[in-house]
């Protein structure tokens, strides 16, 4: 036999040292605080009005700032429709992506996609806004 393989890791001064010395060895390392740039996103994000229950499908960049300029009537598209409620948003990192994604929630086809997405949340609210929708009993004449 040639004697003992050398696999690359037996030069290593921490390979065999006795438990916690790595700790003594961290204190001479220098470590660097790892602060990770934050992405930037493009929204894509659906509202839905309280007053009519019509929706309005728009893109921004800052979801919030634009969630409180529509709340406070400074978009014009949405000024009588007021107040609102965020009930869908999707985040890219490319404004091309976002802007193509809302064109096509535009669509009659993106309109099916949506309302196939959120059927269980539509179905949800659209049984809680009827008359009678709560606190009745079943078998009552509203279920028939």
């Amino acid at each position: 036999m040639l004697g003992k393989l050398n696999r690359g890791f037996e030069s290593h001064p921490l390979r065999h040292a006795p438990h916690g010395a790595w700790l003594r060895h961290a204190e001479n390392l220098q470590f660097a605080a790892y602060n990770p740039p934050v992405p930037h996103f493009h929204y894509v994000y659906v509202l839905r009005s309280l007053k009519d229950g019509g929706f309005y499908i728009g893109s921004t960049d800052d979801l919030k700032a634009r969630m409180h300029r529509h709340e406070g009537g400074n978009v014009r598209a949405t000024k009588s429709r007021r107040p609102f409620e965020l009930i869908f948003y999707e985040a890219y990192r490319s404004l091309y992506d976002a802007k193509r994604r809302e064109i096509y929630l535009k669509t009659s086809k993106g309109k099916t996609a949506l309302g196939t997405m959120l059927r269980f949340f539509l179905a949800e609210s659209d049984c809680s806004e009827e008359p009678g929708g709560e606190g009745t009993e079943p078998g009552t004449s509203q279920d028939l």
